[in-house]
């Protein structure tokens, strides 16, 4: 690095700066999200029976530094997890088109999980033409390496 507003990085490794610039702000955001979370939780008084958990009576003191709310969806959150690392651990054997259409389909139904054939064309076409549109643009078009 010559100076603080330029980066002296070789063409062949610009594809691994963007990857660790995203994880840095992501853990940044979720570390962001945990301290509010606790000046928040840190602000109800144990007493206080309009928290934002929906406990009350007893429990409320227990649930004051819970992180997810009572009525937290853990199958999105599994689910996203799950296809995450899937689509991570595909992207080497299969390739950034396939896996990335399977990656986008399950994340569809996991947000949305209707399994009827009408249902399904939407995030199918989703699924397809997504991944094939960027890998078109930026794969073939810009010859940037995807992962």
């Amino acid at each position: 690095m010559s100076n603080f507003h330029t980066f002296d990085i070789d063409f062949n490794n610009y594809h691994l700066v963007f990857p660790y610039a995203i994880g840095t702000l992501l853990i940044v955001l979720l570390l962001a999200m945990v301290v509010k979370k606790l000046i928040t939780q840190l602000a109800v008084k144990p007493t206080d029976s309009s928290d934002s958990s929906g406990w009350s009576g007893p429990d409320a003191e227990k649930s004051r530094f819970r992180f997810f709310d009572v009525d937290f969806d853990w199958k999105k959150l599994f689910g996203a997890l799950g296809c995450t690392v899937a689509y991570i651990l595909l992207l080497a054997p299969l390739g950034f088109l396939i896996s990335s259409i399977l990656f986008i389909f399950g994340i569809s139904l996991v947000f949305k999980p209707s399994f009827t054939p009408r249902a399904l064309i939407g995030p199918a076409a989703n699924a397809i033409l997504t991944p094939l549109v960027l890998w078109l643009v930026f794969g073939q078009m810009f010859d940037i390496t995807l992962p």
